[in-house]
């Protein structure tokens, strides 16, 4: 076999997989909702193939809010008229049938039948709590650093940056001291996680802080975890990065979860209604993230303080809104309000490093230079993701004042600012 030709990249191959025309197709929620609710021929030429198809949508207690109505209505739709088969898989599985589209006449029925003592058997952690004036990002950091080996997850990167900070004070650039953040670029972050692996593999001692970016599949196994007052969900997120291969005792391996005086609070960034169903189930003598029937309860609540009466309702916050367009018929508003990943409060940026080899950054610029002169394909976006980071909007703003940001092509910008080797963009002080 000749090993260049078989592994040449194939277009027609590339073609069936942005077409979805395979049998197997791997894809992120985000482009699946994309497509079912765009109104681009680039996103309509792939429905054709979930018709008849068994989909399986995996965490899908991250769908969010303020779009579960049209999501689940679009859904049902699929399952009800195109013979699809839905499969929804989360360690924390939210009461959908709680909302309005699901709420009647859509056959239903667990996998599992009985969880519970399976989540019993397989538990892994168990949880303390840290609150009260006296918590702050310092003690916690401190407290972290107590262990060889230790992961902090916050709720923000100006967080992360301040625990890093900590800990390197008075340690020099320790290589086992580590930061994840989307602040750093997508290449940057791989770079860290794969270091943090090898390093417990070997038994070296790691500190870790990150945002929680680390909950999305990321596969670490620390024996102690810290993690800043969230979502329930969230924070079982960040238990499964404890003790997750199960080689230690459950009554050894603690996840604490924290509320900081100092830190970001929780309801800047999350679910409010969330937040407050949560704050009456969860906590300090009340029940631990991974209760099923406190779960059960929490997503009903949740869902409870934000749905409107019917589908339609214009004052429901799970995206009545969008729901009743949909039965209007007006595509593009429906298709521009379908979105996932919110870009109005952060912006993505090129960074070529100046730690990376030199044909990786001469093929960054290169990808830069093509899109310049106005002759991008597909392979010249692949091409920098590796080289992508995300500050805010308003940060943007203000670089590009300084002479930080310059513009490659429309709302693209190469960042030429400061670049910390081991934390990124650097949050403002």
């Amino acid at each position: 076999m000749n090993f260049e030709t078989s592994h040449r990249p194939n277009p027609w191959a590339k073609l069936a997989a942005e077409n979805w025309d395979a049998p197997f197709i791997v894809t992120t929620t985000v482009r699946l909702v994309e497509s079912i609710f765009g109104n681009s021929p680039s996103a309509t030429r792939r429905l054709h193939r979930i018709a008849n198809s068994v989909l399986v949508l995996d965490e899908v207690q991250a769908l969010p809010d303020s779009l579960l109505t049209p999501i689940l209505s679009g859904l049902r739709e699929l399952v009800e008229h195109y013979g699809v088969t839905l499969v929804l898989s989360s360690a924390t599985q939210p009461e959908l049938s709680a909302l309005n589209p699901w709420q009647t006449g859509l056959p239903q029925r667990e996998i599992v039948a009985n969880p519970a003592p399976l989540f019993e058997r397989l538990r892994r952690v168990r949880y303390e709590w840290r609150t009260g004036p006296a918590v702050t990002l310092g003690s916690i950091a401190a407290e972290a650093a107590k262990h060889t080996d230790a992961l902090v997850v916050v709720n923000g990167t100006k967080d992360a940056s301040h625990v890093h900070k900590t800990w390197l004070d008075g340690r020099g650039e320790s290589p086992g001291v580590l930061h994840l953040s989307t602040r750093m670029t997508g290449g940057h972050r791989r770079e860290t996680i794969q270091a943090a692996k090898q390093r417990l593999e070997a038994g070296l001692g790691t500190l870790l802080v990150s945002t929680s970016l680390i909950e999305a599949g990321v596969d670490l196994d620390f024996p102690h975890g810290f993690r800043a007052r969230s979502l329930p969900e969230s924070e079982q997120q960040t238990a499964g990065r404890i003790n997750r291969e199960g080689h230690r005792p459950t009554e050894d391996s603690v996840l604490t979860v924290f509320e900081p005086t100092d830190g970001l609070q929780p309801q800047v960034i999350y679910n409010r209604s969330g937040i407050a169903a949560a704050s009456r189930r969860f906590g300090k003598d009340l029940a631990a993230p991974d209760d099923l029937d406190a779960l059960r309860s929490y997503y009903q609540h949740r869902y409870q303080l934000q749905a409107g009466r019917s589908s339609t309702d214009p004052d429901g916050a799970t995206g009545e809104v969008i729901e009743a367009l949909r039965e209007k018929l007006d595509y593009p508003e429906v298709a521009r309000r379908m979105r996932m990943i919110d870009n109005e409060r952060s912006v993505a940026v090129v960074v070529i490093r100046s730690q990376l080899p030199h044909k990786d950054q001469q093929a960054a610029r290169n990808a830069i230079g093509q899109l310049r002169d106005g002759v991008p394909t597909p392979e010249t976006y692949r091409a920098l993701q590796d080289h992508m980071a995300s500050i805010p909007q308003e940060e943007l703003e203000t670089a590009i004042g300084a002479g930080h940001a310059v513009e490659i092509v429309g709302d693209l910008y190469e960042w030429t600012g400061p670049y910390h080797p081991r934390r990124g963009i650097e949050p403002p002080k």
